[in-house]
């Protein structure tokens, strides 16, 4: 697997400890929907919450910093072992800063976002001087490729995509690379139904965004999940929106009431929160464990469009919203 994040050695804590510290920071998940939805401003409500040191330092961005400062902690207290077995997604949620960092790495002058993000990131000191230290996109994405991805990962350059495709190339070729390194791991059967089932969900959502937006080219799909290829060639080829529908009712057990953007990803979303939970149940470590980590996510993410949305309808709001 690509080298993401740092490779922390130390023990952390018992398990059961850990289990016990999230039990008592699980009680304060937010629950004030309804009153941030319809409050004037959604930042003012946020002070009083326990985002609030966040959004006083950094406005709209300080959920995200929230949701990097809280698997900061969740990882420094993990026992070895379970490092190990978290590993992977702590690397695919970092992943997601490195593609923030590229994107403030092309404004000029926005080095100092760059330096508050990675101040909470997990990446590796590698990663964190490249982003710190070259002088723009360009070089980043080189440094990148030479220092960070291993030789079989160098298939083609990334700076030939990102001058061919733009910085959106340059993120789905290390989405597919990271999911085809996933692959040849061996994953805890917990982390790697989460993976199977986040493989489907971003081949149904490429395939989605190609019908809606009429796109000819065929998205490249990420290998690992269940979907075969021969089937999503077949909806390519076929570009059958209500088949697509269907299939994401069947994958996600939620039945798809119209095909808006909103409703493929909450759906999505939704079934891979259903997924979680029932591996919660069934392994009360490692699944209580991503189930924490998970919701933390859906939480930052609901809050983040309501921030971003402010303007927007109400009633419309609230059908972006994952969960509610």
């Amino acid at each position: 697997m690509m080298t993401l994040i740092q490779q922390r050695e130390d023990s952390g804590y018992p398990t059961e400890y850990l289990l016990a510290r999230i039990r008592g920071r699980r009680a304060v998940f937010f629950s004030g929907w309804e009153e941030i939805l319809f409050h004037a401003d959604p930042s003012e409500y946020l002070l009083k919450t326990q985002y609030g040191e966040f959004i006083e330092k950094y406005a709209v961005h300080g959920v995200w910093m929230k949701l990097l400062n809280e698997f900061q902690w969740a990882y420094s207290q993990m026992s070895k072992d379970m490092k190990h077995v978290f590993y992977p997604f702590f690397s695919l949620s970092e992943l997601q800063t490195l593609f923030a960092c590229f994107r403030f790495k092309s404004v000029r002058g926005a080095g100092t976002e760059i330096e508050k993000l990675l101040s909470f990131s997990l990446l590796s000191d590698t990663i964190k001087n490249i982003l710190m230290l070259t002088p723009d996109l360009s070089a980043a994405v080189e440094s990148f490729e030479k220092k960070v991805l291993p030789p079989r990962g160098r298939t083609g350059s990334l700076s030939d995509t990102l001058s061919k495709e733009g910085l959106a190339g340059v993120e789905q070729r290390l989405t597919a690379l990271f999911f085809e390194h996933l692959n040849n791991e061996k994953l805890h059967p917990v982390l790697k139904c989460f993976f199977t089932f986040l493989t489907d969900a971003i081949n149904i959502m490429s395939l989605y965004k190609c019908f809606r937006w009429n796109i000819e080219t065929a998205p490249p799909m990420i290998s690992g999940g269940d979907i075969r290829r021969t089937a999503a060639r077949k909806l390519m080829q076929d570009r059958d929106m209500t088949a697509l529908s269907r299939l994401t009712e069947k994958l996600t057990g939620i039945r798809i009431e119209d095909d808006r953007t909103s409703q493929i990803e909450n759906a999505l979303l939704s079934g891979l929160t259903k997924r979680i939970r029932a591996a919660s149940r069934d392994n009360t470590d490692v699944g209580f464990i991503l189930e924490y980590l998970w919701e933390i996510y859906v939480e930052v993410q609901n809050l983040s469009i309501i921030l971003r949305g402010r303007d927007i309808e109400k009633d419309i709001l609230r059908e972006e919203l994952t969960g509610l």
